[in-house]
């Protein structure tokens, strides 16, 4: 092994032990003493053990490589984590730990980690005395896919530096310990609150809705499985550029009034507007596209029971859309036409449409758009010939001003 090799890969393995035999695809054993022999290479900076059946990171199991940058060890079974197994590890900045089975964040990182991975996993929501403590240098911390709510158990952690953050999936807050501080946030560009493991919506509380109006500098919002009063909250947010806001349920109805319009308002950097999963929603925003005038991207798939009526449906054109002609859309499906023959409305002599690779570059306007995921543009209209086309006149949208 080159003692001057900077990245060691070993993927899609059957990798039980990075300090003992494991087999690799072909199932060839590598020789046991290989792994201690990780010492031979001490200028590597990446190391990669991605999809094995890694279950425990030892004290030692890195303690000769201490130039490493990065280590991948997501996609395996890891369940325990020595507590000094990274600390003495000075130049390490990336620590992907996702897709495993581990219970408590782990302590011990070093002050140089930045980036720190651990969606996926079975963290629950830890005791006072257990609080995670991370270190300063944090941008990214993604605690998606566990069982965290209780905002306790960020306590003690430095927010200062975070510009990238995922909760979830037990329908958490914004920590309560930052409402009284929030400009430990004021970098935060990047959030997410998921409630997926809930059976109900989670209310978003009063607190974190006017905790999030303060977050000036996001440019990213996603919000899943939550109930709200309203959507008030993105009104200050000026800099949002992609708004997610999935499988979101109202508590009562919004109607469309002149405090609403202000809300949208000159959303002018939004190019992407998602809202998959909550058709009071969609219905609620749709008279307002016309607020967003950079909007590149819709998408509000599993959004209401839009469908074509394709038994009278003779072609479909989805032309200068992101949509590939082959993929699989819930909302397209095979029928009986009219005449009794069967067709697929994805089939190439009855879909026009360009595929997203040649339509990367292309401006994707509201106001231009043929046709958007879900029922944005309303019925379906038969043309002169009685063939049957979407609609391709503008928007129908309220005035923004």
């Amino acid at each position: 092994m080159a003692r001057d090799a900077k990245k060691l890969q070993l993927v899609n393995g059957e990798l039980e032990d990075i300090t003992g035999p494991f087999h690799v695809p072909g199932k060839k054993v590598i020789d046991a003493g290989l792994f201690p022999a990780l010492r031979q290479i001490p200028g590597a900076e990446i190391f990669s053990f991605s999809h094995n059946k890694i279950k425990d990171i030892k004290t030692d199991t890195f303690r000769y490589n201490l130039a490493l940058r990065e280590i991948y060890l997501d996609h395996n079974e890891i369940t325990k984590l020595s507590p000094d197994a990274f600390k003495h590890l000075r130049n390490l900045e990336k620590l992907v730990l996702s897709d495993n089975k581990i219970t408590l964040v782990p302590h011990g990182l070093p002050p140089s980690l930045s980036h720190l991975d651990l969606s996926n996993n079975l963290c629950y929501q830890t005791t006072s005395s257990m609080d995670i403590i991370l270190p300063e240098k944090l941008s990214y911390l993604n605690l998606c896919g566990n069982y965290l709510r209780n905002s306790k158990v960020f306590r003690r952690v430095s927010f200062a530096n975070i510009k990238t953050l995922c909760i979830g999936d037990e329908g958490p807050q914004l920590p309560i310990e930052l409402s009284h501080d929030l400009s430990a946030l004021m970098r935060l560009q990047n959030l997410t609150l998921s409630a997926k493991r809930n059976d109900d919506n989670t209310d978003l509380t009063d607190r974190t809705a006017q905790d999030l109006k303060k977050l000036r500098s996001l440019v990213e919002l996603n919000l899943d499985h939550y109930k709200l009063k309203d959507i008030d909250f993105i009104r200050p947010l000026d800099k949002l550029e992609v708004l997610r806001l999935h499988n979101i349920a109202l508590s009562k109805k919004i109607e469309p009034t002149v405090s609403l319009r202000a809300t949208l308002q000159d959303k002018k950097y939004i190019k992407i507007l998602s809202l998959d999963g909550s058709p009071d929603l969609v219905e609620l925003l749709r008279p307002f596209f016309a607020c967003f005038p950079n909007l590149r991207t819709i998408s509000t798939l599993r959004a209401d029971d839009f469908a074509l009526n394709v038994a009278y449906t003779l072609r479909l054109d989805i032309s200068y859309n992101p949509l590939a002609c082959d993929a699989d859309l819930d909302w397209i499906c095979s029928e009986t036409n009219i005449s009794g023959s069967n067709f697929t409305l994805l089939g190439a002599e009855n879909t026009y449409c360009t595929k997203p690779h040649l339509i990367r570059l292309t401006e994707f306007q509201a106001q231009n758009a043929q046709v958007v995921i879900g029922r944005l543009l309303g019925p379906v209209s038969k043309t002169s010939t009685s063939r049957t086309s979407i609609s391709s006149r503008p928007l129908t949208s309220s005035s923004c001003v």
